[in-house]
C-alpha cells in the first residue's frame, strides 16, 4: 500500500513520469512473487528460521515438564 502511495505522490509531484509511478508497486513486488510461485511450484518447503527456532526452543520446554 505505502509504495503505491508512494508513487502516486511522486507521479503528481512530477518527480516520476505517471507510468512509473502506476506500476512502481508492481515492480517492487513482483520479484517476490516470482521467488514464492517457483517454491511452490516445485513444492519446495518455505522456511522462516527464526520460527524453527522458536519452535526448536518451545519444544525443549515443553519436553523439560
Amino acid at each position: 500500500h505505502y509504495i503505491g502511495v508512494f508513487g502516486k505522490n511522486a507521479a503528481e509531484d512530477n518527480f516520476i513520469s505517471p507510468f512509473v509511478g502506476s506500476w512502481i508497486s508492481t515492480f517492487t513486488i513482483a520479484p517476490f512473487a516470482i521467488y514464492l510461485t517457483l517454491l511452490v511450484s516445485t513444492d519446495r518447503v518455505i522456511r522462516f528460521s527464526l520460527f524453527d527456532k522458536a519452535t526448536e526452543i518451545f519444544n525443549k520446554i515443553k519436553l523439560r515438564r
